[in-house]
């Protein structure tokens, strides 16, 4: 099927695109939220154990898409 040169059909297209991107956007932002929450929950040992992995930026970028979303940089993100 050609694409269509209908200005109101390219933008239902545009619509539907952003939709689609929000969704999957949407999911991963839940998605850092509870990895970041069950990182928090973790005994301060088992932490220590396992320096290695940046538990203090885990638990902060859950805490900023919790309560700092509107200051986000999509592109530091």
């Amino acid at each position: 099927m050609a694409a269509s040169t209908s200005p109101r059909a390219r933008l239902l297209h545009i619509r539907d695109e952003i939709e689609g991107v929000a969704a999957v956007v949407k999911g991963a932002v839940l998605r850092t939220q509870i990895v970041s929450e069950a990182a928090k929950a973790l005994p301060q040992d088992l932490q220590a154990k396992h320096s290695g992995v940046p538990w203090v930026s885990i638990i902060g970028l859950g805490n900023v898409l919790r309560h700092e979303y509107q200051r986000l940089d999509d592109k530091l993100l």
